[in-house]
């Protein structure tokens, strides 16, 4: 689609390498404490820090499978490997991989999320005959992009034509409206109302759209510009359909339509959508505001008895074998193949145990791989909110490079750098994005010039360094608003101004809700949502209202 339907990186996320080595006849559901002094002690070690016995049995067979994944073992070692497993399974404890490779590899291939090649749009240029549309077909049918690059060669009465045709279409799909939609707000605040808007937006979420979410966004856009335009009623009806989309992330809706109903008076209803909202979005930005609103202390959490760690499964038991390789291979040394057997585990773990999962991210957390330990916690604790408690929670923010952060804080709270770091690389120093954005605060090439820095951007305190003088910059350009020098860290001070302009109030959830890139608004919105958990987790005094956090 268009730049704010592009990406969510909802998740937009990136040790312990050493693991207690278990019984290979244990393939129950063994269990210890989240808290166990064990994985604490794994931590403290760093990656390669445990002495390795190149004599032992568990490193040969370790060293004969990294070299088998590699293609270096000598063909009849493999083979010998391979019908001694055929005999007996338990010869290696790596028979398991060995006879069953081209199987694991091929439900991992299959699994993967194939990227979208970047198709060239062509532009669709609306054609005119005697006042009315004559490619109307392709306008509806062509891709949201194609038609947007070619309203820019249309006269505003040909646009007003194309306005009001979108809106009376009856048919899906109708993707010329929603392009309308997005090329008649860059023309805010001046050459378009927001009810207009609305209307455009609130059409194109009632045509089935290829990603999963997309009505949401649509229809949630447009109850925020009625709301903008004091249209309540229009706006509870948007928020009401929007938030009723079970393929979408409906975090932002169920907050709207809660103060929606909480303005009206309708105290019941609002109760009821706060309820689902902490119920189905326990960690998001807006379930934070709602609950702080609502006068609710969202850390009650952190007071709950930890859950027992799971490190074998019951319900797919197949994984077990697999589990106790990476074990092993991170015993000995050989990361880069506990990296792939964990890509297998991942493929076949759809019905494992929630348990089990949390440990599997401690796993993905002993490659140095903290993006998949995220995203693995996302998921379990998104479907089992009984499972957040303090020791979860330490784990889906960890405390990273704090001393560095604090060293370099400019003046600002480490808790909020980290904060950023923890979105923007996933503590990942080696991270580089599509746009050449680098190291843990992704510095750009532009913010490196910007600062006269000739530092190199993957050398953590150089990077936190630069990191924490450009947002400081950006903190004192926005008067100490925090969201705004959040939206111009990820794009850019300049748009930032030009949207202050384009949504003029004094609601920062409003003004963030409304930013029209998609990934702005969501990171804005998880960065703070970041700094609330961090500061709430390891600070004495932690902020009692994210209102405070707000305001800085």
């Amino acid at each position: 689609m268009f730049n704010w339907l592009l990406k969510f990186n909802q998740f937009a996320f990136s040790g312990l390498t050493a693991l207690l080595i278990l019984s290979a006849s244990c393939v129950g559901s063994r269990s210890r404490e989240l808290s166990s002094p064990y994985l604490k002690e794994q931590k403290s070690r760093g990656p390669q820090s445990v002495a390795v016995n190149k004599n032992s049995a568990t490193y040969l067979a370790s060293l004969d499978f990294d070299q088998w994944l590699k293609g270096q073992l000598p063909k009849e070692r493999a083979t010998q490997i391979e019908n001694s497993c055929r005999s007996d399974s338990k010869h290696s404890p790596f028979c398991y991989s060995f006879l069953n490779f081209s199987t694991l590899e091929t439900r991992r291939e299959a699994a993967k999320t194939k990227k979208k090649q970047k198709k060239f749009s062509r532009i669709i240029v609306p054609k005119f005959k005697n006042g009315t549309v004559s490619n109307w077909l392709d306008l509806r049918f062509s891709s949201v992009m194609s038609s947007l690059r070619g309203l820019n060669r249309s006269k505003p009465e040909e646009i007003e034509i194309l306005r009001k045709k979108s809106l009376a279409e009856e048919t899906c799909p109708n993707n010329i409206v929603i392009a309308l939609a997005a090329f008649l707000e860059d023309g805010l605040p001046n050459k378009a109302s927001y009810s207009s808007l609305a209307e455009l937006y609130e059409k194109g979420g009632k045509c089935p759209l290829e990603n999963p979410g997309d009505s949401e966004t649509l229809t949630t856009r447009a109850g925020l510009l009625y709301l903008a335009d004091n249209q309540h009623q229009k706006a509870e009806s948007c928020f009401k359909t929007s938030s009723q989309d079970k393929d979408a992330f409906r975090s932002r809706a169920l907050y709207w339509l809660r103060k929606v109903y909480q303005d009206k008076g309708e105290s019941s209803l609002a109760r009821e959508t706060l309820k689902e909202l902490k119920t189905k979005y326990p960690f998001s930005f807006h379930t934070l505001m709602a609950l702080h609103s609502n006068k609710e202390d969202p850390g009650v959490v952190l007071k709950k008895s930890n859950p027992s760690l799971i490190t074998r499964s019951e319900q797919v038991p197949q994984l077990n074998n697999l589990i106790e390789q990476v074990e092993l291979l991170n015993e000995n040394g050989f990361q880069k193949s506990a990296e792939k057997v964990l890509s297998w585990i991942l493929t076949d773990s759809e019905k494992a145990e929630p348990e089990l999962m949390i440990y599997v991210s401690d796993l993905k957390q002993s490659q140095g791989n903290y993006l998949g330990q995220l995203q693995i916690l996302t998921d379990v604790l998104y479907a089992n909110p009984h499972l957040t408690t303090k020791s979860t929670m330490e784990r889906y923010f960890p405390k990273l490079y704090f001393p560095v952060f604090e060293k370099h804080s400019q003046g600002l709270d480490p808790y909020l750098l980290m904060s950023i770091a923890r979105r923007e690389s996933a503590f990942n120093p080696r991270a580089v994005s599509r746009a050449r954005a680098k190291g843990l605060m992704q510095i750009a090439p532009q913010t490196q010039r910007r600062l006269s820095s000739t530092k190199n951007a993957f050398d953590p305190e150089a990077n936190i360094s630069m990191g924490s003088r450009y947002i400081s910059n950006l903190v004192k350009r926005s008067n100490g608003m925090i969201h705004l020098a959040l939206a111009g860290y990820n794009a850019g001070p300049n748009r930032v101004d030009l949207w202050v302009a384009r949504y003029p109030t004094s609601d920062p959830v409003l003004f963030i809700d409304l930013i029209p890139f998609r990934e702005t608004r969501e990171y804005v919105a998880s960065v703070l949502r970041n700094y609330y958990w961090y500061r709430r987790l390891h600070t004495e005094d932690h902020p009692h209202s994210i209102d405070s956090i707000l305001k800085n």
